[in-house]
């Protein structure tokens, strides 16, 4: 990376840059003379924003501690000195540097463009790559003496110090002996060194660190994160020792999890080790096998046949491990049909013989694996199952197939005596498929759950027909009339089923729609009779806000029937709406207004936008007795709404 680096700078700067040692002075010396050129080619045509790009560092600013004062601070536009042959006789630049600065800026700027350093727009290249950013930083480390607060420096801000570590200890060849030389093993610093370095030779100290027992635990936790965090390629002897950990069953066990942790970043070097780990004894070490050849990023074709012995062990967590790795894979899209054919019986033997939380799992992989008899003998199996959980998880598995044999199982689960919660999900799933087969069955069902009031779990039914009522009407069924209408004119309707019937009057544009909405808006259920209003303004439009500002003033309406005519005005889709709507905001009366604010940012009524601003900033008044909320907090949502472009 070093050579790279170097073949990138121009011969001026490597007279200056190639020195070794360099003293602190001419590292000074390097800074200053970037810094004065990249501020002063970019201060007088970049904002303050394009500047900060301009400096960055990665995703980050390079630390004031590596760039010194001057590109802070210093004024100057340094391509005058293109232009002023006598650089005493400048002004406005004598007045900020000395000569002598001025002329080592002109070296600076000519040997940078020899270098190509700048390009066609005067732009310092050198601050926007990354690599000879990191070889300026890794100069300046190098010039240091080590101290903690080094050290302290570099680990708080270890993501701008990477790619500067590594030129660090290419500069410095012995950097590794003499960090240990300078600091015991107690500095843990130095750790986060090393694994910047990511040498061989620096894993060995911490190699040395992983393998001691005699070391605190934290620090050899500490030493198995790094290897996690920052080193991307291994040796086989790092692996083997992370290895030899994880089957140690006389380790901790947080130690035994870090080196799990640790090893899943090296599959290419591990998955062989791990296959012959899961020959162990040690339950622990067999899952964690499982676990970790689970978490492998190039070998999942191969690891097939791996996870199917670890299916029949006699502990139940790895089995379950195993099932869990080969579906990842399957929704990574790294296992083929193919792949799986061969262990079709195999599964179906284990499904049989398995406990709930293992089931679902083999169901889950048939499901989407499997061929037709296979997805068949799973459709038969959970209409057989008594079990209301396990129902529920597979309702999740083939909710997620739409094949004509699943959606006559789903119709045969809605006639389940007494588990109307899993007829409600099969409903759910039936409108997701919009199988429109399936509505004269909920049709039949509807009708049967109002008439039969004897059913055990009314919750559960009450959640049947709430949802059933809502599919049919999605599903565009204008039937549902027949079964609401009677019920209504009977009296047995219920608030949900009122709501319905609502909202199928207007969908379907019924010939009663009218007279009932208005019949309802009277409900004593403040619910139903936002509804009706809301039915009244979709139905009739502009036509009725005539009706509606009638309404309004009748004084025997209540505060509740008013509140819902004022949020049912938008549903009128007539813009006309907010000339009853700002009239209630001038009147003392302050119970509908927030109402009112409400229908006015639906509407996005730009002409209600002096009213609000004025609410939103001076308006400190409660939305009523005993509330926290203040008006002025609706003001400001209805704004929002209003100035949105949708």
């Amino acid at each position: 990376m070093l050579s790279k680096i170097q073949t990138t700078i121009n011969i001026g700067l490597n007279t200056l840059l190639m020195q070794k040692p360099l003293t602190p002075q001419q590292v000074q010396e390097v800074f200053e003379r970037l810094s004065y050129l990249a501020y002063n080619l970019t201060a007088s045509s970049l904002s303050i924003k394009e500047l900060k790009q301009l400096y960055s560092h990665g995703d980050e600013d390079l630390p004031k501690e590596i760039l010194p004062s001057a590109l802070y601070k210093n004024q100057v536009l340094i391509n005058l000195f293109k232009e002023t042959p006598d650089l005493s006789k400048t002004d406005t630049l004598s007045t900020l540097l000395s000569s002598e600065q001025m002329k080592i800026g002109q070296q600076v700027l000519e040997n940078a463009e020899l270098a190509g350093l700048i390009n066609q727009t005067q732009n310092l290249v050198f601050f926007s790559s990354r690599e000879l950013g990191d070889y300026f930083c890794g100069i300046y480390l190098q010039s240091q003496e080590l101290n903690t607060e080094l050290l302290k420096e570099v680990v708080t801000k270890n993501s701008r110090f990477h790619g500067a570590v590594k030129i660090w200890a290419e500069l410095v060849p012995n950097l590794i002996e003499k960090l240990k030389s300078r600091f015991d093993s107690e500095e843990r610093r130095i750790y986060y060194i090393f694994a910047m370095i990511g040498t061989p030779d620096a894993f060995k100290p911490m190699l040395q660190i992983i393998k001691d027992k005699t070391q605190t635990e934290s620090n050899r936790l500490l030493v198995m994160f790094l290897f996690k965090q920052y080193v991307k390629e291994v040796s086989l002897d790092v692996v083997t020792t992370f290895l030899e950990i994880i089957k140690d069953t006389k380790e901790d066990k947080n130690i035994r999890q870090a080196a799990v942790d640790a090893i899943m970043k090296y599959s290419d070097v591990s998955y062989p080790y791990l296959v012959g780990a899961y020959q162990s004894d040690d339950i622990q070490t067999r899952y964690y096998s499982v676990i970790i050849v689970g978490q492998l990023s190039t070998q999942q074709g191969q690891a097939i046949p791996f996870f199917f012995p670890a299916l029949k062990d006699n502990v139940e967590k790895i089995r379950i491990a195993a099932l869990s790795c080969i579906i990842n894979f399957i929704v990574e899209g790294q296992i083929e049909r193919t792949d799986l054919e061969p262990y079709f019986e195999y599964l179906l033997n284990l499904y049989l013989k398995g406990q709930r939380r293992f089931k679902v799992k083999v169901a889950e992989i048939l499901a989407w694996y499997g061929d037709k008899p296979a997805l068949l003998f799973l459709c038969d199996s959970i209409l057989e199952e008594t079990d209301t959980e396990y129902c529920e998880e597979m309702l999740g598995i083939l909710g997620q197939i739409r094949e004509p044999e699943v959606i006559l199982t789903l119709q045969k689960l809605l006639y389940r005596p007494n588990r109307k919660i899993i007829a409600a999900e099969t409903a759910k799933i039936l409108k997701r498929f919009q199988a429109k087969e399936a509505i004269p069955d909920l049709l039949k069902l509807l009708e049967e759950g109002y008439r039969n009031n004897s059913d055990e779990d009314r919750e559960d039914l009450a959640i049947f027909l709430f949802e059933t009522a809502e599919i049919l009407i999605s599903m565009g069924s204008s039937d549902i009339l027949n079964i609401l209408l009677p019920l209504y004119y009977g009296e047995d309707l219920d608030t949900y089923g009122k709501y319905y019937l609502i909202q199928a009057l207007v969908k379907f544009d019924h010939s009663e729609a009218f007279t009932i909405c208005n019949q309802l808006f009277y409900d004593k259920s403040e619910s139903i009779c936002r509804a009706a209003a809301q039915g009244l303004a979709k139905l009739k439009g502009a036509e009725i806000l005539p009706f509606f500002s009638d309404m309004l003033k009748n004084n025997n309406l209540t505060i509740v029937q008013k509140a819902a005519i004022i949020r049912a005005l938008p549903d009128s889709k007539d813009q006309r709406a907010e000339d009853i709507l700002l009239p209630i905001l001038e009147n003392s009366d302050r119970s509908l207004w927030t109402s009112a604010i409400y229908s006015l940012g639906k509407l996005k009524s730009r002409k209600a936008l002096p009213k609000l601003e004025w609410l939103k900033w001076n308006d400190l008044s409660k939305v009523r007795e005993g509330s926290e909320l203040e008006i002025r907090y609706f003001a400001a949502r209805a704004i929002d709404r209003i100035q949105q472009d949708n």
